[in-house]
């Protein structure tokens, strides 16, 4: 179960799940919206599929472990520029 609520312009919601309380933008200042996207929240969380942007987020291991294996896969030692060869170094010393 949840609610929606406004936060300057903005419509936001809020859900429990597993015992926390979850906050997430709608995006939009339309309530309709934030009822929407509240509804297919419950939905989700009926059906017992893990929902939401807190849920969605991607490891940083993984980002890491992937940059590498995308460039081991395509035969490149290193990206080109300044910038990109920085940030590739502090990644291989990760």
């Amino acid at each position: 179960m949840g609610t929606t609520y406004k936060r300057g312009k903005i419509y936001w919601i809020k859900c429990l799940h597993n015992g926390k309380h979850f906050y997430e933008s709608s995006k939009s200042a339309k309530w309709a919206d934030a009822a929407n996207l509240l509804k297919q929240r419950e939905g989700d969380a009926a059906s017992g599929k893990p929902s939401g942007i807190r849920f969605d987020k991607v490891m940083f291991d993984d980002l890491v472990e992937d940059f590498k294996e995308d460039y081991r896969l395509k035969g490149q030692k290193r990206p080109r520029g300044r910038a990109p060869d920085q940030v590739f170094r502090w990644i291989q010393s990760y």
